[in-house]
């Protein structure tokens, strides 16, 4: 199970089941009548604000407006039924209605009961309905005047209503459900061509560009319960079938993503299939009633399953990973599937039929912690640590933001926080505190003279940390006795890094040192070519080379051993807090012009440089095929590993120092106003 998400916003609706329609920063949808907590409940058109929920217009429409919504030139079109008494026929009307205002254009009677869905053409609206029910009776594809409203034409089109309904070079698609042909109806002559017969009754059917994947309900003696079959329209060629033993009655697809909802006895499925043969790509099991996919965004299907009969019925909006079909997040309420749609901006919005609700998909909550977050949280999987400017510890549950514990320190948290056998250890302006991870006790502290600015570290017992005072300490982790002490020549702002028999940490002064288990030096590193400047990051180890930047943009590599120059570069921009990433032959490092660098560790060659457009002062998260870069501009860069390609990017609205932590289900990242986001994960 995945990590719930919190709606943006969210409004009551009531029974919204067609899809919306998108205009000018609007969410124009409609709902149907009825009684709701005792009150009854007029059909609406309604427009919403896109940012935050709020109502902007509603237009009653003394009917039941169950289909989609179609925006065009400013002005909205849909349609609404009700039943006439006592004869119980269904008719409708057909509205026009000013997108931005909400003030009805025209409206128009239609002696039928119509359909979902709407086309445009030209200057016409084509709708399909049937005068009778139930919907298997005769149905009419019913033109419409885009700009009077007038009926221009009703076509009838045979027994079924239609189970496609869309608009294929400047033809009409249909193919109706229980039937087994899928046609295109020409409205210059209203003449129909089969290009396709289905061999048994067809349940549903799709169109993305010049494919047709029509799903049919195969009988029991044959080889599955429904059969998949793909075609190709301009040459009206069947290019795939797949038979399966599940009751398919949802299919989405969008250009090369084909994914079906199927249903067996108690259980149901979402199924990716392969666009080039049909074979089954993955499986999610999608609780016990079939399932909807809904709107493809990025690398995430956004789809919505149900769960019976728990009373009132939980339904869930979930979006899964286009790879491998892995649930990245969800949003659990009652009631049923509508829709949901990509509102661009990384942003959904969705329908549970009473309830309309944004989703932020690139994260799953944001918090603030008061005052700036400079060190790098602390991260385990049910909860982070996170330290600010004001001397605060705050633990947060990963899964939802909330606080678990506060603990004051006396003073300024500006380094990263060590877990490490249940413990937590954090310095501040005052020195080192050792606290339970769990409940933030005090376990045990230790003054220092002066600030402790640089990451904490914990190595086979031992706690490992720089001092504003140029001394290195190590404390015991059990009880924070003193271990060793090593005087360096400037402030150590820097982490410290340890390979198994020596540590490594780099000065204010510009020296690079290596020391012992006992923090007797072994060697030091100070450039002999006048390149000298302040390092305030961690060194990388790695192969028995280590790597390390300056503030004048300098990268030197050294052999662990003793410390001679192995290779040297110069970036583009500063690498005074910059720290690099580590991956089979190369790392990742960013830099503060703005650049982040994958170069070869065996001789410094700049593999690929990408501009993330804000200074990088801390190190790159590695996730999955995903970098995760925090930028001081305020954006979360998310790259691919092996291109630098930029993927897609988060603006958490404030600065970055903070490195991006990973975790089995989020990616935290804190900023300067205090904020801690946990973002969506491999998406």
């Amino acid at each position: 199970m995945s990590l719930p998400i919190s709606p943006k916003w969210s409004i009551p609706a009531f029974l919204s089941f067609g899809r919306p329609a998108l205009t000018n920063g609007l969410v124009l949808f409609g709902q149907m009548s009825g009684v709701s907590a005792g009150q009854p409940v007029s059909g609406l058109c309604r427009a919403i604000r896109l940012a935050d929920g709020i109502e902007v217009w509603e237009l009653p429409t003394a009917s039941d407006v169950r289909g989609d919504v179609l925006v065009e030139g400013g002005i909205a079109y849909c349609s609404g039924f009700f039943l006439i008494t006592p004869s119980n026929r269904r008719e409708s009307f057909v509205f026009a209605i000013d997108a931005l205002t909400g003030v009805q254009k025209w409206r128009t009677y239609v002696a039928e009961w119509l359909g979902d869905e709407i086309i445009s053409w030209n200057d016409q609206l084509f709708f399909h309905g049937a005068k009778e029910m139930p919907w298997e009776s005769n149905n009419d594809i019913v033109v419409v005047d885009k700009a009077t409203g007038v009926i221009r034409r009703v076509v009838p089109i045979g027994l079924g209503a239609p189970a496609l309904f869309s608009l294929w070079t400047n033809k009409i698609l249909v193919a109706r459900h229980d039937g087994v042909a899928v046609e295109l109806w020409d409205p210059a002559t209203w003449t129909a061509t089969r290009v396709f017969t289905a061999r048994a009754p067809i349940r549903t059917a799709i169109l993305t560009k010049d494919r047709c994947y029509v799903v049919d309900q195969l009988d029991a003696v044959d080889v599955g319960k429904s059969r998949v079959t793909a075609l190709h329209l301009p040459a009206g060629t069947e290019e795939w079938t797949k038979a399966f033993d599940f009751n398919c009655t949802t299919i989405f697809a969008e250009d090369k993503v084909v994914a079906i909802g199927m249903q067996l006895g108690a259980s149901a499925e979402i199924l990716r299939l392969d666009d080039v043969n049909g074979n089954v790509l993955w499986r999610y099991a999608a609780g016990n009633r079939v399932p909807v996919v809904q709107a493809l965004m990025g690398g995430k299907l956004l789809a919505q399953v149900r769960q019976r009969p728990v009373p009132p019925g939980t339904t869930l909006t979930v979006a899964l990973d286009l790879r491998d079909g892995r649930e990245l997040f969800r949003h659990d309420h009652e009631f049923s599937c509508a829709w949901a749609i990509d509102a661009g901006g990384g942003v959904a919005v969705a329908s549970h039929v009473d309830e309309v609700f944004a989703l932020d998909v690139s994260r799953f909550w944001s918090v603030t912690v008061s005052s700036a977050v400079h060190g790098t949280p602390a991260a385990q999987r049910a909860s982070v640590l996170a330290g600010n400017a004001s001397g605060r510890l705050t633990s947060l549950a990963v899964e939802t933001g909330q606080t678990r514990w506060t603990k004051d320190l006396p003073g300024a948290i500006e380094g990263g926080i060590a877990l490490s056998g249940g413990r937590a250890f954090v310095g501040h302006a005052k020195g080192v505190t050792a606290l339970m991870a769990d409940s933030g006790q005090l376990v045990w502290a230790r003054e220092t003279p002066e600030a402790v600015t640089s990451p904490v570290q914990v190595f086979s017992g031992s706690v490992v940390f720089g001092c504003r005072d140029a001394k290195v300490r190590a404390l015991a982790e059990a009880d924070g006795a003193d271990l060793w002490v090593f005087q360096t020549d400037g402030f150590v702002e820097g982490g410290v890094t340890f390979d198994g028999s020596a540590y490594f940490v780099g000065s204010a002064g510009g020296t690079l040192y290596a020391l012992d288990r006992t923090g007797t030096l072994l060697w030091s590193f100070t450039a002999e070519d006048g390149t000298v400047d302040e390092i305030k990051s961690t060194p990388l180890v790695s192969n028995s080379i280590v790597v390390v930047g300056n503030a004048g943009g300098h990268l030197y590599a050294l052999a662990a051993a003793d410390g001679q120059l192995v290779w040297q570069i110069r970036l583009a921009g500063s690498l005074k807090t910059s720290s690099a990433r580590m991956h089979a032959s190369h790392f990742w490092i960013g830099d503060e012009s703005g650049h982040v660098y994958r170069i070869r560790l065996i001789d410094g060659v700049v593999e690929w440089k990408v501009d993330v457009r804000g200074a990088v002062r801390n190190t790159i998260a590695w996730n999955l095929g995903e970098l995760y870069v925090g930028t001081a501009t305020g954006i979360v860069a998310i790259l691919d590993i092996w291109t630098g390609k930029l993927l897609r990017s988060v603006d958490v609205g404030a600065p970055i120092f903070a490195s991006p932590v990973i975790t089995p289900d989020a990616v935290i990242v804190a900023d300067e106003h205090g904020g801690v986001h946990a973002l969506v994960p491999a998406v």
